[in-house]
């Protein structure tokens, strides 16, 4: 973020499950007019388009249908580590 530059190492499949799963918990703690998008880019230009683990966005996955541009906010944001 602010064109912070980070070294990170190759994610492991204990990292991958632990994205499922927390990918799969909130979507269903936020239910179907929130998506819990796993591994994908926010754009937050000009400052930063983040790729955070896992990024709950408002709106349905089926309101994202025909849109080319990635999400502008989230209502959470989470990393995942092992």
């Amino acid at each position: 973020i602010d064109g912070e530059v980070l070294i990170v190492p190759t994610p492991s499949n204990l990292h991958a499950l632990g994205v499922a799963l927390l990918a799969d918990a909130l979507q269903a703690a936020f239910g179907d007019q929130f998506w819990a998008r796993n591994q994908s880019f926010l754009d937050l230009l000009p400052r930063s388009t983040p790729n955070p683990d896992v990024a709950v966005v408002a709106g349905s996955k089926r309101s994202f249908i025909g849109q080319r541009a990635n999400p502008t906010s989230a209502v959470l944001v989470a990393e995942v580590s092992d």
